[in-house]
């Protein structure tokens, strides 16, 4: 097929961009530029074209091209921002365009320059532009959890940082869940060791191991975990187990728990 309009060779580019063909979408890009030349789009994607390629002085003429006919397009501010911080070829890179470019990208609601900035107000950072500063990584961080839930990666770290910020034990347990609902990786992992030792905790008052019997009552919320996951030889009581063995096998009860757990966590809200 022959191309003949600006929008033909852009999405031609895009289509060769995704698929890693760069040198030959950068040709598109530039016939697309060529038979407009005051589009914002056509700019943003070579500019995005040519930052895979490397070629970061070009990326940064096109990002601000682009810019230039559309103030408000703020995945460019963040895209130049990021190869102004990443660039190791140059001796002094313009950290104070950087930094305006992330406020901007905040200002236009970019949720990866809002992370960006968060991380380094959680924690002092080597070559880091933003100063630590809680104060302003919990209004970050409420502001992403708050307006952009359907951002999951976001959401996950920006309520783990909140979870390692906050001081009320409360707060504290809840900023961890939703969290963990979020599937940030380090949440999971901190909200499933203690499970397992809430589980761990219950499971003694219900399961005798050395015994092979394990309860069912109205107060343990975990009773349908244990039904589905109690191996089957074991005898179900709807009474709760008195004076319980101090010679249960803890460390095979725990070795069970974490098994099952693993296998049916959904049971375990």
């Amino acid at each position: 097929m022959i191309m003949t309009t600006y929008k033909e060779y852009l999405d031609k580019g895009i289509q060769e961009l995704r698929t890693g063909d760069l040198e030959i979408a950068l040709d598109n890009m530039n016939k697309s530029i060529e038979l407009r030349n005051d589009w914002d789009i056509s700019f943003f994607y070579r500019a995005v074209v040519n930052q895979a390629l490397k070629n970061y002085d070009d990326a940064i003429l096109d990002y601000t091209k682009a810019l230039q006919i559309n103030p408000k397009m703020t995945d460019a501010y963040y895209n130049r921002a990021e190869i102004i911080l990443s660039r190791k070829d140059i001796e002094n890179p313009d950290i104070e365009r950087a930094v305006t470019d992330l406020e901007k990208a905040i200002e236009y609601h970019n949720t990866e320059a809002m992370m960006i900035v968060a991380r380094e107000y959680f924690a002092e950072q080597p070559e880091a532009v933003f100063c630590q500063n809680e104060i302003e990584c919990i209004k970050l961080c409420e502001k992403i959890v708050r307006d952009y839930s359907e951002a999951m990666s976001e959401c996950g770290e920006a309520f783990w940082m909140l979870h390692l910020i906050e001081k009320d034990d409360l707060k504290k347990e809840e900023y961890l869940k939703k969290s963990a609902e979020y599937s940030y990786d380090k949440a999971l992992k901190r909200y499933k060791e203690k499970n397992v030792v809430s589980l761990i905790e219950i499971l003694e008052k219900s399961v005798d191991n050395s015994k092979g019997v394990y309860t069912v009552n109205d107060n343990n919320r975990y009773s349908d975990f244990i039904q589905l996951t109690a191996p089957k030889s074991w005898e179900k009581i709807d009474y709760p187990i008195q004076n319980m063995s101090s010679c249960c096998n803890l460390q095979e009860l725990e070795n069970y728990i974490m098994e099952s757990k693993e296998k049916y966590r959904f049971f375990l809200v």
